[in-house]
């Protein structure tokens, strides 16, 4: 089995979490936006959850892949009259399908439409699937003996009778670090 066919089940249920922002750069308010975006098929249609968004909409699936937000009425003002108030977004977030594999691909692009103007594409978000791993090195623990303890000249160091091939250096100091 060579990497990009290992099933990954730790991400089977995670979720994407997906912004779509929108500005009205034209040269008046605009009445209604409408956004669409067509769903990845690496993404479970069916998990789609609304988390927030800037004005109130309304929203559907079409087809089965394609999420549908309504923002009606909206009047989002032109940028160069009120930059701030010309700013409006939605987000939400779709759980992964079941069997994606290391190296898999999820990309997402929306489209949006002010009033009745041809669309405005966002850019494209990639998300790779990937293996993440850490390294934890076996813990060995050798309880080594010293004595005495306070010592003044001489120390006598004992390791456990069942440890060999342990292989280093050893360096006392004093308290005053001698």
């Amino acid at each position: 089995v060579s990497e990009s066919q290992v099933p990954v089940t730790e991400a089977d249920d995670e979720e994407l979490i997906y912004t779509v922002r929108f500005q009205n750069l034209g040269n008046t308010a605009t009445d209604f936006i409408t956004v669409r975006d067509t769903l990845s098929g690496s993404l479970d249609a069916a998990s789609i959850r609304v988390l927030t968004a800037s004005h109130p909409y309304e929203w559907h699936i079409e087809n089965g892949r394609v999420l549908v937000f309504h923002f009606n009425p909206i009047r989002l003002a032109p940028a160069a009259e009120d930059s701030l108030h010309s700013q409006g977004f939605v987000q939400f977030a779709a759980k992964l399908r079941p069997g994606l594999n290391v190296g898999d691909e999820i990309t997402n692009t929306a489209q949006i439409y002010f009033d009745f103007n041809p669309a405005i594409v966002t850019n494209t978000v990639v998300t790779s699937i990937q293996v993440v791993s850490t390294y934890e090195p076996p813990l060995r623990v050798h309880l080594l003996e010293i004595a005495p303890n306070p010592a003044s000249a001489r120390v006598t160091l004992r390791l456990p009778k069942d440890v060999s091939g342990i292989t280093g250096r050893i360096e006392i100091f004093s308290a005053e670090g001698r």
